[in-house]
């Protein structure tokens, strides 16, 4: 390719939506445009902006990370807590204790699940067997009336087969 066929600007745009809760998030995008320096192939040069941008957006992500995140305590899969740790998570999720305790029990972790809105658009449902669920079916299962209140959301497991999760608003948190 001559001097006069290759490209003399490349331009990379990247962006970054994080959860921040209920209803809540923090967007950011950032575009870089730049002359290919003489030397470096364009896609040199894109590598080199998209780097630039994966550091910026890696920054951004930082100073947003609530600080449960940082290490959170290992939990052994739902089908095998112990009888004895069931009260302590029940009790922690239905009386508004740390949900930092059990994180799958964070409504902010809760609020990443991948909810479908009822038709009358007062609640929400997922399938009890979807990923990341695990922890809040298996505290359903042991809840009173199969119910649980954990943030502003009071969860509780339907169908025949408890297949089933739901979840309606709450006018507080308990």
């Amino acid at each position: 390719m001559s001097s006069e066929e290759r490209p003399h600007r490349v331009a990379v745009s990247k962006g970054l939506t994080l959860p921040l809760g209920n209803y809540a998030s923090s967007r950011v995008d950032y575009r870089i445009e730049a002359d290919v320096p003489t030397g470096l192939s364009a896609a040199q040069a894109l590598d080199d902006l998209e780097t630039t941008i994966d550091k910026k957006l890696e920054a951004y992500k930082l100073q947003f990370r609530p600080a449960t995140e940082a290490p959170y305590i290992s939990l052994p899969p739902a089908n095998r807590i112990s009888p004895q740790d069931k009260p302590t998570i029940a009790q922690a999720s239905a009386t508004g204790g740390s949900s930092t305790d059990v994180p799958e029990l964070d409504p902010s972790f809760l609020d990443t699940l991948p909810w479908k809105t009822f038709s009358s658009g007062k609640g929400e449902w997922i399938f009890a067997n979807v990923q990341g669920a695990e922890v809040l079916h298996e505290e359903l299962t042991h809840a009173d009336k199969k119910t649980l209140v954990i943030g502003y959301k009071r969860y509780r497991l339907s169908g025949d087969k408890n297949q089933f999760i739901q979840r309606f608003p709450t006018e507080a948190p308990r």
